[in-house]
């Protein structure tokens, strides 16, 4: 009888393991995650300085846990990102991990300082025009502003036509604080072998009692480039004439 007893209770104690087991896992069924992604209005920061480390604390993943949204931050321990690199510019995909599920966001790693619109070539013996271009400059929070190459607090250094080919030229920014340097390249070709043409002064009859040249109305053109479509105008007094 005692027997009998103990047997039905173990049998009661077994039903109520294995329901209570049952239950767990069923409830850890319904708590796993099914996919997750990063929506626009809670992506950390995507735009960063060359240099600067990965912002995750205002980045913000939706998990997807049967017809319900949880909301995770990207901070928590359970998360990890990967695929960044602070010292490589451009467009980076990085992979988003939570719960072995993956999603990607996009960020984006810009210079802190770069030329744009800049005069990119030259005849030989010209001189660096600082009147065209841009230094774009970027601050800490990768908001963008655009200085000129005229500007005071631009120096341009390293240009020199006294002979052909590609050069490299160096752009330097200085904020009163800080001065950062970017470097560009510009084509100097060969004036010498390049096409002349003349457009004579409107004056070419003088006086024996003149005895200075009237250059008013006359240039000379330089016609080269690598498909010939760089082109200057010259004034005559730059050059030398004889009778």
């Amino acid at each position: 009888m005692i027997k009998s007893k103990i047997k039905a209770y173990l049998s009661v104690l077994l039903l109520l393991t294995v329901t209570v087991a049952c239950s767990f896992l069923l409830t850890g069924c319904g708590d796993e995650v099914e996919q997750i992604y990063v929506d626009n209005s809670y992506a950390p920061r995507l735009t960063y300085v060359l240099g600067q480390e990965l912002d995750l604390s205002n980045g913000v993943i939706t998990a997807i846990i049967g017809e319900e949204e949880s909301l995770v931050p990207m901070t928590d321990e359970g998360v990890t990102v990967t695929g960044y690199d602070k010292n490589t510019l451009g467009s980076q995909t990085l992979t988003v991990t939570y719960q072995e599920k993956t999603t990607t966001i996009t960020v984006n790693v810009i210079p802190r300082l770069s030329a744009e619109g800049f005069e990119t070539s030259y005849f030989t013996g010209d001189s660096f025009n600082a009147d065209k271009g841009k230094v774009k400059v970027a601050k800490d929070d990768a908001t963008t502003s655009m200085v000129t190459l005229n500007d005071p607090r631009v120096t341009i250094e390293g240009f020199d036509s006294s002979t052909a080919g590609e050069k490299t030229v160096t752009a330097k920014y200085s904020d009163g604080t800080n001065t950062y340097t970017c470097t560009f390249k510009v084509t100097v070709y060969d004036a010498a072998t390049s096409t002349i043409s003349i457009v004579y002064p409107k004056k070419t009859n003088y006086g024996s009692h003149e005895t200075e040249l009237d250059f008013t109305g006359g240039y000379i053109t330089i016609k080269g480039g690598l498909k010939g479509n760089l082109e200057k105008h010259v004034d005559y007094p730059v050059y030398t004439f004889s009778a």
